[in-house]
């Protein structure tokens, strides 16, 4: 007698967030194309809000000029996260290997995200790893789990949406 069924497979949990890279090394799987647009925030409130449109606006804030983002769905630690890219070195880096005829599209490998220093000092590198298919629990996690990149440039949730059908991941 086993302790559990031979069919039994535990099911996955995810934590939806946004991923943000931490301090030394964060790998990730980018499992969808880049939404793009420009994010600038609205200080008249008691929170500042992200605005967030498809074309750059003039600023609204008398602190910053918009900003360029790219948004993505990834896999980070066994969770699906959206990772919204502002920095230009992360995107100089990823826009490079994707042109690159060796390495392509970045759906296809893992991406290990260096980060060192702090505020203004902080700086990224990014190193490809070798080309390899996502596995049957990665699948699985990601069948589970709505996309909805869009919903950014309307103050909604990319998280609340309905499941997806496999055809709109894969």
């Amino acid at each position: 007698m086993s302790f559990f069924e031979t069919d039994y497979v535990k099911p996955i949990s995810s934590t939806w967030g946004y991923f943000k890279p931490v301090k030394g090394e964060n790998r990730v799987r980018i499992i969808t194309s880049a939404t793009v647009g420009y994010i600038d925030w609205d200080y008249s409130w008691d929170n500042p809000k992200p605005v967030r449109t498809k074309n750059k606006l003039q600023a609204i804030s008398v602190k910053a000029t918009p900003k360029h983002f790219w948004a993505v769905w990834v896999l980070h630690e066994w969770e699906v996260k959206v990772w919204e890219i502002t920095q230009a070195s992360i995107q100089d880096a990823i826009y490079s290997l994707a042109k690159d005829v060796d390495w392509g599209n970045p759906m296809e490998y893992d991406l290990v995200i260096h980060r060192e220093g702090d505020l203004l000092e902080t700086k990224y590198s990014i190193v490809p790893k070798p080309k390899k298919d996502i596995t049957e629990e990665q699948a699985v996690l990601m069948l589970n789990t709505p996309l909805n990149l869009e919903a950014l440039f309307s103050w909604e949730s990319p998280f609340d949406v309905k499941q997806p059908e496999a055809d709109d991941v894969f």
